[in-house]
């Protein structure tokens, strides 16, 4: 009957083991730059969106700030609107954008949401 004895191999040895195929190291190099990648493009996703409905209500708030992007859509560049409005007494603040901002620009232009 064969005698059961288990033999020590470094730590070493089984990293080389473990770790020695091209494939395994194709596998590695792959899976770090997608998770890199995923880190750079996934820090810049918004949820925001998911928390808005159509049955939220609306206040009346002010343009702050409008400032040009680098950013562009279909040839339009993005604007960064800032704002400020007010809901029982507390001041708020946020950020919007959207391509365009001539319409924002020009104070006379306006209308009521809803209306032409």
């Amino acid at each position: 009957m064969p005698s059961k004895s288990s033999r020590k191999l470094s730590f070493g040895l089984k990293f080389r083991v473990l770790f020695s195929g091209v494939l395994v190291t194709i596998g590695l190099v792959f899976t770090l730059m997608g998770g890199f990648v995923g880190l750079i493009f996934g820090s810049h996703i918004s949820f925001t969106d998911m928390k808005f409905s159509d049955k939220d209500p609306i206040t009346i708030g002010k343009v702050t700030k409008i400032r040009g992007t680098s950013s562009y859509y279909n040839d339009v560049q993005i604007f960064e609107y800032s704002f400020e409005y007010t809901v029982k007494g507390k001041k708020h603040t946020g950020v919007s954008f959207k391509p365009g901002g001539e319409d924002f620009i020009d104070p006379e232009i306006s209308r009521i949401v809803g209306t032409i």
